[in-house]
């Protein structure tokens, strides 16, 4: 058995030299015999077999730059052809190959600075002139490039790729007969010239006879093995021909060779934007755009693709891209108007689609978008005038006449809407919306009556349509007759079970005796219509109503998971959001709104909250007084602006905002709190108490009405009374801040442990309530307990490794009894926050009892240029400069610090180490 084994691994060995120990030329050889059949990707790796054995082979960099060049991997090419000159492969080998490769690149200079030698053969001549002559086309210059050829045909007649480039010369001209006939001759002649078949298949393309494009393009992918161009020419032909495997084939090919070519990933995602795979097409148009950013195809198509997937503002984001490029592309003006149509922005609506109207004045689409738009606007007489126009270029569509009622109704004007509802409706007796618009103008009108007619009409000519009966159901509840118009709407959901119209109205019906069964119609509805944006935020109101808050934040997720792009969902969530404090969750759930739709008052108000909540004020500010301008009337936007005001202690301006609001709402309870704090911190104490009187009897246990009566009676000297009003806070709404108040007042009051005890409970029973821990850690470090405090600080720290008040604290007070472990914790805050003058001062100090004077000095300059006057830093600084031996300098500087006269921390120290200086 062993000799078997060593008999078989000494073949296998035997083997494996064989076949490693080929020479550099042997591999060409293969190289050779591969290409001769066709097999390309062999053919490239025995080349690349024969320069790892011998880089500086000049065959197998000339074959390897020529099958790259044929294939249309142009800059490899080059890499390869410029190489083999290098290595001694004569001119004209390499200089007509390049030529080719930098008219492919559009690099027409290069192909320019190339000098055809005197040694040259009459054919290699005639291909070098042929690529000038092609480059000199490409850049305008028909006589250059014609005289051009010429010579190159003067020189070999016979010459394919010359006679090729007098029929691209052909094409220019706008003689494709011509093109044609030069084309037949080359390929009677040299019938796998592929250049000729690809620039036949250019001219079958321009004729639209995608089948001949498809043959002609086979010819040249077979003549030339697989070029690159070639087969982004025949798979675009395949996609529009429908014939999406086919084409799948040729980009899968593609993208074993080129994966990152912009025009491979873009086709790809024309296969899958045409199949309604529209993720998948998402993202290989936005692999096309990484590589060419100014792709406008892809930018048109990345618009569409976002705007199927209900991503709005992506959506408007790349067709803006394209319009600024390509205005003139009528297709994306009509997208781009039916988005801000959807979007109520009718003045863009009308800027789009004025140009197109003036231009296309039978082009009903864009007539009935700018119609809509003018309508929107409230020129309602412009509107119906085009609407009018529509009707007359298609005097038998129900619909054009359909939307020139709807029109008519708008304005006013209900007997000339009324008619050309029935005008429709004649026309096209089901045609639906003509017959419901009907019934529901009769409704408006109070016809009744009529609008029972209109409804039985309807019905009698659509029996099995649940729209008709739900209109049918509407007009018995209008004419107060319910049992009827349940059964009408009950026949609907029989027709179309979680028929969402029928639900709703019944669901009305239900509410408020019955709000089970409302909530099994709304989930109904959804089982059917997952994504069906209304019935969603009804159950989201059904919820809220009856209190069940996260029943109601589940309808919103799930309205906004239903539809992305849907404004409403995704205000009304985060409103709920930043009501319970998640201000980073309300700002997640806008996203990029905030910025791209801050127009809409209600989108501008959430971006306000949020300013306010990050301190930014003057920018809530800016917000707030653009949506007062737009609402003059709305109490709660002057109460904002209030808030803001407050935050840049602007009190002037406090002061006017807060009575703007409480004129508008003299009733709004934070309104009259924050009055009422006003009139406290002012001195206005008779003020604050008849305030405070008001403010009881409407909410006697409010928190904030009970910190004011605290307050009040704090000043008057009633402890007790204050003591009491800060418990009954704490105990209305138990929390770190309404805790922290009550024991800061205990402090005050001198009751320590009561303080203690009460602090260590809460975070017993809170363990992560960092703020809470570190006024405990405050607390111990008051009576002076280190140990308990640094315990604290470090607790601190397994809940939040980042807590920079805990770290900065734990550096200053471990700096005597274990330094090293306090640099540690000094080095780590001024990593979180480098900006931050107290991490800054306390690594300085630390580093500064390391010894490392250099780093200390820096960071104890950097806080003396914001701070220049601040004691403590410049104390700091008297320390360094001692340490530096400067004893003069650093008494110096500690006398004028303690002639000042300020009070610091570090006063005593400052002190005593100017007397030991003997200052």
């Amino acid at each position: 058995m062993r000799i078997a084994w060593v008999i078989l691994l000494g073949l296998f060995l035997v083997g494996c030299e064989g076949v490693g120990s080929l020479t550099d030329q042997e591999y060409v050889a293969r190289a050779q015999d591969f290409l001769d059949k066709g097999e390309l990707q062999a053919a490239v790796i025995e080349l690349k077999n024969a320069l790892g054995r011998n880089p500086d082979n000049p065959q197998a960099r000339w074959l390897l730059g020529k099958l790259y060049m044929d294939t249309g991997n142009l800059e490899d090419a080059e890499k390869e052809l410029r190489k083999a000159g290098e290595l001694g492969v004569t001119g004209e080998s390499v200089l007509p190959l390049l030529a080719q490769v930098y008219l492919r690149q559009g690099r027409y200079e290069a192909v320019d600075e190339l000098v055809i030698e005197a040694g040259f053969s009459k054919r290699s001549q005639a291909s070098m002139m042929t690529s000038l002559g092609l480059a000199q086309l490409a850049r305008g210059d028909m006589d250059g490039a014609s005289a051009s050829i010429e010579r190159a045909l003067s020189r070999a007649p016979d010459s394919a790729y010359a006679r090729y480039g007098r029929a691209r010369l052909s094409v220019a001209r706008k003689k494709p007969t011509e093109a044609r006939r030069l084309l037949g001759q080359i390929l009677e002649q040299h019938p796998d010239y592929a250049p000729a078949w690809s620039l036949l298949g250019d001219l079958e393309l321009e004729d639209r006879d995608m089948e001949a494009a498809e043959q002609s393009l086979t010819k040249a992918i077979d003549g030339r093995r697989a070029n690159t161009e070639d087969l982004l020419k025949r798979a675009l032909v395949r996609i529009q021909l429908q014939r999406y495997d086919k084409a799948q084939e040729d980009l899968d090919r593609l993208k074993s060779r080129v994966p990152k070519h912009p025009g491979v990933n873009y086709e790809q995602g024309l296969v899958y934007f045409l199949q309604k795979r529209y993720p998948e097409a998402q993202d290989a148009f936005e692999q096309a755009l990484s590589a060419k950013e100014d792709y406008l195809p892809v930018l048109y198509y990345l618009g569409a693709t976002h705007y199927l997937l209900g991503n709005s503002g992506q959506s408007e984001h790349y067709l803006n891209r394209f319009l600024a490029a390509n205005p003139g592309y009528i297709p994306a003006r009509k997208l781009a108007a039916v988005q801000a149509l959807e979007q109520r922005n009718y003045a863009r609506v009308e800027e789009l689609m004025r140009p197109v109207v003036a231009n296309r004045e039978t082009d009903v689409a864009a007539i009935n978008l700018l119609a809509n738009a003018l309508i929107g606007q409230g020129r309602t007489d412009q509107g119906i005038r085009l609407l009018e126009q529509a009707v007359q270029l298609q005097p038998d569509s129900a619909s054009a006449r359909t939307r020139l009622g709807i029109g008519l109704l708008s304005e006013g004007r209900s007997a000339d809407g009324v008619t050309n509802l029935q005008a429709a409706i004649e026309v096209n007796p089901a045609f639906q919306q003509a017959g419901a618009v009907l019934v529901m103008s009769y409704l408006q009108q109070k016809k009744l009556d009529q609008a029972q007619k209109a409804a039985e009409a309807l019905l009698k000519s659509q029996p099995d349509h649940p729209l008709s009966h739900n209109l049918m159901g509407l007009v018995y509840l209008r004419k107060k007759q319910p049992d009827r118009a349940r059964a009408a709407f009950r026949r609907a959901l029989e027709l179309a079970p979680g028929d969402p119209g029928a639900s709703r109205y019944l669901a009305a019906m239900s509410l408020p005796d019955d709000p089970d069964q409302a909530r099994t119609l709304y989930r109904q509805v959804l089982e059917q219509h997952p994504k069906h944006l209304d019935t969603w935020l009804r159950l989201a109101r059904l919820e809220a109503d009856l209190g069940n808050t996260e029943a109601m934040k589940h309808a919103l997720e799930s309205a906004l998971a239903a539809q992305p792009s849907a404004l409403q969902p995704r205000i009304l969530l985060a409103r709920y959001q930043l009501q319970t404090g998640a201000v980073e969750q309300a700002r997640r759930t806008m996203g990029d709104l905030l910025l791209e739709r801050d127009t809409v008052p209600a989108v501008a108000e959430i971006k306000a909250q949020i300013q306010l909540a990050d301190k930014d004020y003057p920018a809530a500010v800016t917000t707030l007084k653009r949506l007062a301008e737009r609402q003059p009337g709305s109490a709660r936007i002057h109460f904002q602006l209030t808030q803001a005001y407050a935050g840049m202690n602007d009190r002037p301006a406090v002061e006017r905002e807060l009575a703007r609001t409480l004129e508008l709402a003299p009733g709004l309870l934070p309104a009259r709190i924050l009055q009422a704090r006003m009139q406290v911190v002012s001195g206005r104490l008779e003020e604050a108490r008849r305030n405070l009187a008001w403010l009881k009897k409407q909410a006697a246990d409010d928190p904030e009405v009970l910190a004011i009566e605290a307050e009040l009676s704090a000043r008057a000297g009633e402890s007790d009374e204050a003591l009491q009003a800060l418990i009954q806070r704490f105990d209305a709404a138990p929390g770190t801040g309404t805790l922290i108040d009550l024991t800061r007042y205990r402090w005050a009051l001198g009751q320590h442990q009561a303080v203690i005890d009460a602090l260590e409970g809460w975070v017993g029973e809170h363990a992560d309530d960092n703020r809470a821990r570190m006024a405990l850690a405050d607390a111990y470090l008051a009576l002076e307990q280190l140990d308990q405090a640094v315990a604290q600080y470090k607790k601190v720290l397994e809940y939040d490794a980042t807590y920079l008040p805990a770290l900065n604290n734990l550096a200053w007070y471990l700096k005597e009894v274990d330094p090293q472990r306090a640099l540690g914790y000094a080095e780590e805050a001024y990593r979180l926050a480098p900006e931050s003058l107290a991490t800054m001062d306390t690594l300085a100090e630390l580093l500064l009892g390391s010894g490392d004077l250099d780093r200390a000095e820096r960071l104890n300059q950097r806080c003396l240029k914001e701070k220049p006057g601040d004691p403590s830093f410049n104390y700091r600084k008297a320390k360094i400069l001692l340490a530096r031996g400067n004893r003069s300098g650093a008494a110096d500087l500690l006398e004028s610090l303690l002639e000042a006269g300020a009070s610091f921390p570090e006063r005593g120290q400052a002190e005593a180490l100017l007397k030991r200086l003997g200052g």
